[in-house]
């Protein structure tokens, strides 16, 4: 089987991830990699991006909620181009969503598949959805939004962010 480039990466990604967070609300509307998300209210989003190594055949994926009062430019970087508000917190393994990088085999199709089926997809079922439900709003997001820019603009909004 053939190596998966970075475009036929997103493109199965893309699909795969849809199909397993479609009834959850989800979509790849409007992205050119794997980027889903789903629109909570007019100010809340939240989001599931696949990423693949540029050097390595292998991917991870960020969790994260985000708002168009966090980055005055939010329409213009929708869906593909915004910044991941939870930093290095917004990782998915199997324990759930945190620090913990997982990286995940996407050598080609196939194995691929036999890593989302096995263990991308359970965590994103187990923990990534309840970890999202849990930020239904822009007060929600001080629990998880807790460094860097995003954390500021939370702060300067009057948000408490927890250190």
């Amino acid at each position: 089987m053939t190596e998966l480039s970075i475009k036929a990466f997103d493109a199965l990604a893309r699909a795969t991830f849809a199909a397993a967070l479609e009834p959850h609300g989800f979509t790849a509307a409007g992205s050119r990699r794997c980027t889903l998300h789903r629109k909570i209210s007019n100010n809340v989003y939240h989001f599931v991006v696949a990423d693949r190594s540029l050097r390595l055949l292998q991917y991870t994926v960020h969790i994260f909620p985000h708002s168009p009062l966090l980055d005055a430019d939010f329409h213009s970087k929708f869906p593909d181009n915004l910044g991941f508000t939870t930093d290095v917190d917004g990782y998915l393994s199997e324990k759930g969503v945190g620090m913990r990088q997982r990286w995940y085999w996407c050598k080609n199709g196939e194995s691929f598949e036999r890593n989302f089926q096995t263990i991308v997809r359970p965590a994103l079922l187990e923990h990534a959805i309840p970890f999202l439900d849990s930020l239904p709003d822009l007060a929600s997001f001080a629990r998880v939004v807790r460094r860097g820019y995003f954390a500021e603009r939370l702060k300067e909004l009057g948000w408490n962010i927890r250190e």
